[in-house]
């Protein structure tokens, strides 16, 4: 691999700042009348000291709701139509279940009474279970990661992993089609993309034929304008202790027609081992017969490198054209030395040695490619 491309992508993942450690806060929504559980409720979590926006949820339909948040001291703050505000002042150091939070019934004197639509803030459709972003003034703040959170059953960690009722199979569309983005281009998208330009999120579990995905479940972020050119890139590092470092960057370009991706990643890895193995022997008198031991020494190093470009083309609403590729080039090493000392005792001493050494080179080159073209054959109405 050449040197030079990997010290770049070493010194890219030096800036790369790990995330603070997430602590659950929990609890479960009743009325203080009379102890009813209160579905979709609006919780968020404020620190105290500027009163910024930290995380948000609703409550399920068992009242229970689920915060993520460091170590620190919170305004917690719960709303709900028809029922006064709550909020509590609270510290958080570590996992913290706040057991059953009650909401007191709210009354407002009105002088004129003004008649004006609007949607629930959850509502069902179909198979379609609609969270509309726009309606909840809680989260117009946050982010597209921030609106996720609070729909049913979506959860999103602190490294932007999107999961539907505990499955990691689902798919992110955007505007009613698939994204079409690479894992760490859609982390990116969410946790950039403002929240108050989010009309609704539609989550889809067990999704029918009629939408051609094989994932167990859909998350449909609808924007409440249409996107006319969106660009970000992104780059980042996984490394782990083995050791192995793999720094990588991502780069988004699109249009309303146009959807570009394009992705790099390089490798390194090192791998040691020593292994010593010793038996003896005796005779049936239980005298020592023989010694031996074997000892192995194996390293392995691996570079690899590898790549993946795709474009997307809305021909028109019923017809598209889609081409991906990408190249997987990588390369390794590997030493074993063994060595094995076998004594005799009986019946006549002798001392021997045996010693080997073994190096080997491994090289793989994965390319793959697909072009795929659609064609309609009806009229679309």
């Amino acid at each position: 691999m050449n040197k030079r491309v990997f010290i770049l992508f070493a010194l890219i993942g030096c800036f790369i700042m790990p995330g603070l450690a997430q602590n659950k806060v929990t609890g479960t929504i009743i009325e203080e009348a009379n102890g009813k559980v209160i579905p979709f409720v609006n919780v968020g979590l404020f620190r105290q000291a500027d009163s910024v926006f930290v995380s948000g949820a609703a409550s399920d339909d068992k009242g229970r709701f689920e915060l993520l948040a460091p170590n620190g001291d919170y305004r917690l703050a719960v709303s709900a139509i028809g029922f006064q505000t709550y909020e509590q002042m609270l510290t958080v150091k570590g996992n913290q279940d706040l057991g059953k939070l009650k909401l007191s019934e709210g009354s407002t004197k009105l002088g004129e009474v003004v008649v004006a639509e609007k949607r629930p803030l959850f509502a069902v459709e179909g198979e379609k279970t609609m969270y509309n972003v726009a309606e909840d003034p809680s989260i117009q703040t946050g982010t597209a990661s921030d609106a996720l959170q609070n729909a049913p059953g979506v959860e999103v960690d602190v490294e932007g992993n999107i999961t539907l009722r505990g499955t990691s199979s689902v798919e992110v569309w955007i505007n009613d089609k698939p994204s079409h983005m690479t894992a760490e281009n859609l982390k990116t998208y969410i946790q950039t993309m403002p929240a108050n330009s989010i009309d609704r999120v539609e989550v889809i579990t067990n999704p029918s034929a009629r939408y051609g995905s094989k994932a167990d479940g859909i998350i449909n972020i609808v924007t409440n304008a249409k996107v006319q050119k969106n660009e970000f890139f992104s780059f980042g590092v996984n490394a782990s202790t083995s050791p192995y470092i793999g720094p990588w960057a991502s780069y988004v370009w699109s249009n309303d027609k146009l959807t570009v991706n394009a992705y790099i990643n390089g490798g390194y890895s090192h791998w040691k081992g020593y292994n010593n193995v010793e038996q003896s022997l005796f005779n049936n008198d239980g005298a020592l017969a023989n010694h031996e031991t074997d000892s192995t020494y194996y390293t392995s190093n691996g570079y690899d490198v590898g790549g993946f470009f795709s474009l997307d083309y809305e021909i028109d609403t019923a017809n598209s054209l889609n081409l991906w590729f990408s190249g997987w080039p990588s390369f390794g090493g590997n030493t074993n030395y063994t060595a094995t000392a076998r004594e005799e005792y009986l019946p006549n001493p002798l001392n021997t040695v045996f010693e080997e050494s073994t190096d080997s080179y491994d090289e793989a080159v994965y390319f793959s490619y697909r072009l795929h073209l659609p064609v309609s054959t009806g009229k679309q109405l």
